[in-house]
Order: C-alpha cells, then structure tokens, then sequence
C-alpha cells in the first residue's frame, strides 16, 4: 500500500500545469492523491486556482497514463541508487518545511 501511496504522489507532481500551491489546495479539497487522480473533471475545476483547462489536463487519461508511467519510472531509479523519496504526509517530512508558505510536495 505504501509504494501505491507513493507512486500516486510521484504521478501527481508530475502532472503538466501543477505546481506546489496547486497540488496542496488540491490535496486539501480532496484529502490524498489517489482521490485528486480519480476525481472527475467537474470536480477539480471547483478547487480554488485549478480552472477548466488545468482540470481537462489533470483529469485526461492520456495525461495520466504518462505521468504514472513517469511516476513508475522514478520509482524504479530511486530504488536502484538507494534514494528515498519523502512526500508531505510521510512523517519523515520536516516539520519546518511544512510551515513554509510554498512547501515542497516531495522530497
């Protein structure tokens, strides 16, 4: 479950369009990534600052599958070079960045 949890953070952040203040309002409307992944276009237009064309991006499956496929991807090279990946809600997240105005989503 934990890799899964991972894999949809990575896939998220590498959506086209999302940057660190999108992603974390998006988090906030929706709870995780897996939910801002499987949320409807309609959905994610609603969320403060996404809008309707970043919405089409975000929910496109050909978008998707390519950023999954990324996600994948990093996945396997950080697995290979021994580097972890830490996202905002692991507990290893410093809890100074968190309290940034801009925090980076994974580190």
């Amino acid at each position: 479950m934990r890799e899964k949890n991972l894999h949809d953070w990575l896939t998220l952040s590498l959506l086209p369009g999302i940057g660190c203040i999108q992603t974390h309002r998006l988090l906030e409307a929706f709870g995780s990534p897996a939910a801002v992944l499987n949320a409807g276009q309609d959905a994610l237009r609603n969320v403060p600052g996404i809008g309707v064309k970043l919405a089409s991006k975000i929910a496109s499956p050909g978008e998707l599958d390519k950023a999954r496929a990324a996600a994948a991807g990093e996945l396997n090279k950080a697995a290979r070079l021994q580097i972890s990946i830490i996202p905002f809600d692991n507990d290893h997240y410093p809890a100074s960045l968190k309290n940034i105005p801009d925090p980076p989503v994974l580190l």
